[in-house]
């Protein structure tokens, strides 16, 4: 699905949530909030975090103070501690439709696919117009087996939508569970000009047109770059899994979506797709709550390698406790040192658990290459 950047959401969420006052309205706490506003995008997320917080303490009432610091806690994927803010968010403003929209996107990341559900309904009962939009909605449709209403919600949002091959997927899925798959075959709705990789032909394999060995081909012809390559493959391996279990074929199902979740996992809304997949099909798997056998930061790493960042240290280590979880490196770059073409630009490392949502330190952890 055409996925939102939070990185710079989160900046207009701000702007929305506190520079839209007149400065002589601007309570204390939302004072505080521009200066959480200032350092998160500049990349200090401690700060950003902690003056949030003393926005709470100073009022306690202002429900913004709550949906910013939720907003923090989601970029840094801690949803449990987003749920928790957006809860109070709501408590104090049961019509901030945002925070459902948002609350609901992050139950869905932890499973929770019954309140997922409940937010995103209620999110659209407060702002109508959004009801077309919400594919995230017709996917946890999907997870509660609520076939026919995700159906319905994929073919709406195709009204705005139209060149969408995974829209058509999922309306192809919701119909091949409710009525088998010759019949949604013949109901698959046709796309052209979706131009990313390897989504045409996905849209042939699912119209039986394809085999699933030319999608794989498809994403790696030409040889592209291994982050390219590596996000065009976790596509791949998704919606063949996807397609593999609508056929029926549990096994090569399983095998594609633990690749889509662990080896080729991506930092975006459907990378949880494919993790929460793998998590209700299989959650006695210890890959369904590891995401794959290679570790995640091995891969990624040596995917950066090979595009030429240059590492002047990285030896992330597991907490004990965690043993066997895999971590996915995130790089957040920094303003480019010296400002001249062939400087070095410094990069900070997040080390993230996926599936349990853990940051690890990453004070220790930096990483250099030319630009």
């Amino acid at each position: 699905m055409i996925e939102r950047v939070l990185f710079g959401v989160i900046a207009a969420v701000l702007s929305l949530a506190v520079s839209s006052l007149p400065a002589a309205e601007k309570s204390p706490s939302d004072q505080l909030l521009e200066k959480a506003k200032t350092a998160y995008t500049n990349n200090k997320r401690q700060e950003a975090m902690a003056l949030a917080t003393q926005a709470i303490e100073v009022e306690p009432k202002n429900p913004r103070s709550y949906f910013v610091r939720a907003r923090f806690h989601e970029e840094s994927h801690e949803p449990a501690k987003a749920i928790a803010d957006y809860d109070e968010a709501i408590k104090l403003d049961p019509r901030l439709a945002d925070a459902y929209q948002h609350r609901g996107g992050e139950h869905f990341k932890l499973a929770h696919i019954k309140e997922s559900l409940a937010d995103f309904d209620k999110f659209i009962e407060l702002v109508p117009s959004q009801a077309p939009y919400h594919w995230q909605r017709g996917i946890a449709l999907y997870y509660a087996g609520r076939f026919e209403e995700g159906r319905k919600q994929f073919e709406s949002h195709q009204t705005v939508n139209p060149n969408d091959v995974e829209n058509a997927v999922w309306h192809f899925l919701c119909v091949a569970r409710a009525d088998g798959v010759e019949k949604a075959r013949a109901a698959l709705i046709p796309i052209k000009g979706d131009a990313r990789v390897p989504m045409m032909e996905v849209h042939a394999l699912f119209a039986g047109k394809t085999k699933p060995e030319d999608v794989l081909k498809a994403a790696g012809a030409g040889g592209p770059p291994t982050l390219r390559l590596n996000h065009q493959l976790f596509y791949a391996h998704l919606y063949l899994g996807l397609y593999f279990e609508a056929l029926g074929d549990d096994k090569q199902a399983r095998e594609h979506i633990a690749k889509a979740a662990g080896e080729f996992q991506t930092g975006d809304y459907m990378g949880d797709v494919a993790r929460v997949h793998l998590q209700l099909r299989w959650p006695k798997d210890k890959s369904a709550a590891n995401g794959s056998k290679s570790p995640l930061c091995e891969v990624t790493l040596k995917a950066w390698l090979q595009n030429g960042f240059r590492f002047s240290a990285c030896q992330p280590t597991p907490n004990p406790s965690q043993e066997g979880s895999n971590f996915v490196a995130r790089l957040k770059p920094f303003p480019l040192l010296g400002g001249v073409r062939g400087g070095f630009r410094q990069v900070e490392i997040h080390l993230c658990n996926h599936a349990n949502h853990v940051m690890l330190p990453s004070q220790n952890i930096r990483a250099v290459f030319e630009d």
